[in-house]
């Protein structure tokens, strides 16, 4: 990642703006506190997921659609005039 103040990036914009379309990352940072991040337009859409790799990795103990309280304690149930 390149790191460029305000002033340079407004004078070199040509320039950064060539590297951020091979793919790298630049900084802008004003009074070297960082501002904004240019970064390639298809670098923030990337889907990182990889298929099946939590295959395996999840146990159900209960059944996950169940109610998680006794039918007995709603208070729905009970005040039920049927």
């Amino acid at each position: 990642m390149r790191v460029a103040d305000i002033a340079e990036f407004r004078k070199c914009l040509d320039q950064y703006l060539a590297v951020v379309a091979s793919g790298e990352e630049v900084e802008i940072r004003t009074g070297g506190v960082p501002l904004a991040s240019v970064v390639p337009a298809w670098a923030r859409h990337r889907n990182r997921t990889v298929l099946g790799r939590g295959v395996g990795t999840v146990a159900f103990k209960a059944d996950p659609a169940a109610p998680m309280i006794p039918s007995e304690d709603w208070e729905m149930v009970q005040n039920d005039p049927a």
